[in-house]
């Protein structure tokens, strides 16, 4: 916004664009800064290379029940890994 912080949404947005839950940045219901957000982001995920895991299905049927799945049951996502979208 037009003081340099990033309202709860935009942390939300941002956060979810980096494959991170915005709620275990821990940054509260306030605006934040740049460095705040950054920091959070570091602090949660590391600054470096991280482990990931990665899951290739070819069938279209189980990978659309394995969203829904996710999405319908309110899954913690401190202890699940998060889907990111791929390429179409």
């Amino acid at each position: 916004n037009k003081n340099g912080k990033l309202e709860p949404k935009e942390v939300a947005d941002a956060a979810q664009s980096l494959g991170i839950c915005a709620k275990l940045l821990q940054v509260g219901d306030q605006a934040v800064s740049r460095d705040e957000f950054v920091g959070a982001c570091k602090k949660l995920v590391g600054d470096g290379p991280r482990q990931v895991v990665i899951k290739l299905m070819q069938d279209q049927t189980q990978w659309q029940r394995e969203k829904d799945a996710r999405a319908n049951n309110n899954l913690d996502n401190k202890f699940v890994v998060q889907a990111l979208e791929g390429p179409t």
